[in-house]
């Protein structure tokens, strides 16, 4: 659990009865809410839909179709109907949605030339990546396509809590579970940037880091 889920719900507790018990000064709390929430099944397994059209992640015209098989209720769906079928037509539409920024586009891992990370500086010139570089790289990256793979193929299996709701009663799962570990390489992130920042010389030394070539690679995203 999140540190909030637990600290902030007591800590509005303990407002609303110092309010009832005359404490001063009074705060005019009206309530709170809480974000990513899990809640239960029905609840969490019927609010995709609506979130997914209100989002234009799926047409007008899905919903509708999926709405009238459904007849409103999609966290109960019966794996032979069409409310089912449905079900399955709308995951497939989300299967590479952004989880961390629904309305941005899903990075499959930054395909960066392996000289970009050398950049020119005003200090020295660029030098093109050795072999032992090259191969982190291309592993780097096959990792990444790896985590994009799995992760569509949660969403379309309707694993992916909380995107595709469903939560069943025990614990619930997160990502890296999920995913049989993410490594520390988040599905969609694109740090192209990172990379060929904190890889600029001039970079490296103000950090007092070892050259790419000393230090044997370049800096990546921690996995």
């Amino acid at each position: 659990m999140d540190t909030l889920g637990d600290a902030l719900p007591n800590a509005v507790r303990a407002v609303v009865e110092g309010n009832r018990k005359g404490h001063k000064p009074y705060i005019n709390i009206q309530g709170y809410m809480v974000g990513n929430g899990c809640t239960d099944e029905e609840y969490d397994g019927n609010a995709l839909p609506p979130f997914a059209v209100g989002k234009s992640l799926i047409s007008q015209h899905m919903y509708a179709r999926l709405d009238r098989a459904c007849d409103g209720s999609f966290y109960d769906a019966k794996s032979d109907g069409s409310c089912a079928q449905r079900l399955q037509d709308a995951r497939e539409e989300l299967a590479g949605l952004n989880v961390y920024n629904v309305l941005e586009e899903c990075h499959h891992g930054p395909k960066i030339p392996p000289s970009a990370l050398n950049p020119a500086s005003d200090a020295a010139a660029p030098t093109p990546a050795g072999p032992a570089q090259q191969r982190r790289l291309r592993e780097a990256q096959q990792l990444r396509e790896r985590v994009a793979a799995r992760y569509g193929a949660l969403m379309r299996g309707h694993q992916g809590w909380p995107v595709t709701g469903g939560v069943k009663k025990g614990v619930v799962r997160n990502w890296a579970q999920l995913m049989g570990g993410l490594t520390h390489n988040p599905p969609c992130t694109d740090a192209s940037e990172g990379d060929v920042w904190l890889n600029d010389p001039r970079v490296r030394e103000a950090l007092h880091a070892a050259p790419i070539d000393a230090a044997g690679a370049p800096w990546t995203i921690c996995r």
